[in-house]
């Protein structure tokens, strides 16, 4: 345990639920940013001078394989001796550049769909890794060949901060295009991500508060976490309802108008009361499956669809595929903002 650990009380598990939160939430916020813009954009506008978006998000798992491969030699040096002899400084400012510069011509001709990818295997890898170092070795300082001395601890901070910062950069970016180019169909590849991002981070909130208060304590105004997942299911279901005929080439017609949220929230979320922890996360888990396997089965040409929605209006698949990751990141503010998290940047914790 650190001496700042000491001093605030936080137990090395308290660290890791915190961090867990944060870094699910920087990288569902940097996905996020992907939204409406098509595969040519990303491929082709340059956010910085030679540098596209599709370069940006590219150069981002090296990083996460890095410290990956990084935390494994450690873990491999406790009991083969001179284990961390060979690592190298990742983030001097010279070695930086020169190795960015090289990753910028390596990924230059990998493709967009192969980009995310990347994004999430090699993130995956580096939570796999994480997951492994004991907690006296997580915070443990580390002498480096170069003389400095670190933590696993702060190399995985870094992994959060190197979302955050590129996540503000694109957000940025986003700000100053047209609006007509963020009215693009996003690419399945990319709507699965964000589906997968979103939900992480919603999920990554649960051990923030004690399994026994799960069902009892408010998060979202009178609602429980129970509450609010039997809410996402109850809304994921209408995006199954839309989702299964585009899947079959058909345009979808609602028999069913939603024209009271209130009224479908209350009426849903009452109907769910006696159910169980276990009974609404299996349906919740149950829904989500239902969901990715009708996208599975849907061609990017019949997402392309225009068709009424059940609130009035019409909307073409991508964008309606793009209303739930939306729902569930709305929802992971709500339960921060309750559970009065410290020291997180605004826009994860104040709806804008």
């Amino acid at each position: 345990m650190t001496p700042e650990q000491e001093m605030s009380g936080e137990t090395t598990d308290d660290w890791q639920a915190h961090y867990l939160a944060r870094l699910h939430a920087e990288r569902a916020d940097l996905l996020w940013q992907l939204r409406g813009l098509s595969a040519q954009t990303i491929s082709t506008a340059e956010v910085m001078p030679g540098w596209t978006v599709k370069d940006i998000l590219a150069h981002i798992p090296y990083y996460d394989a890095a410290f990956a491969g990084r935390i494994q030699m450690v873990l491999d040096g406790r009991t083969a001796a001179g284990g961390i002899t060979a690592l190298t400084p990742l983030n001097d400012d010279s070695g930086l550049a020169n190795r960015n510069k090289m990753l910028h011509e390596q990924n230059r001709d990998i493709p967009y769909e192969q980009v995310i990818a990347m994004l999430l295997k090699e993130r995956s890898g580096f939570l796999a890794a994480l997951n492994r170092v004991p907690d006296d070795l997580l915070v443990r300082r580390l002498k480096m060949p170069w003389g400095r001395r670190t933590s696993i601890q702060v190399w995985a901070n870094w992994r959060t901060r190197h979302d955050a910062d590129h996540g503000r950069q694109l957000a940025a970016w986003r700000a100053s295009l047209p609006r007509e180019t963020l009215r693009s169909a996003t690419p399945i590849y990319v709507l699965r991500a964000l589906l997968h991002s979103s939900r992480k981070a919603f999920q990554a909130l649960l051990p923030l508060i004690p399994q026994t208060e799960w069902a009892t304590r408010p998060v979202c105004g009178v609602w429980t976490m129970k509450d609010l997942l039997g809410h996402l299911t109850d809304w994921e279901k209408v995006a199954v309802d839309g989702l299964r005929p585009l899947a079959a080439g058909q345009t979808p017609e609602f028999d069913y108008i939603l024209d009271n949220f209130d009224t479908f929230n209350n009426r849903n979320a009452a109907a769910r009361v006696g159910q169980s922890w276990d009974e609404v996360w299996a349906d919740y888990e149950t829904t989500r499956a239902t969901l990715l396997d009708l996208l599975a089965q849907t061609s990017t040409t019949h997402l392309q669809r225009t068709f009424a929605v059940p609130w009035g209006g019409e909307l073409p698949g991508y964008v309606w595929l793009l209303i739930w990751p939306g729902h569930e990141m709305e929802h992971a503010i709500d339960v921060r903002a309750a559970l009065g998290l410290r020291r997180w940047p605004p826009r994860f914790v104040k709806h804008a």
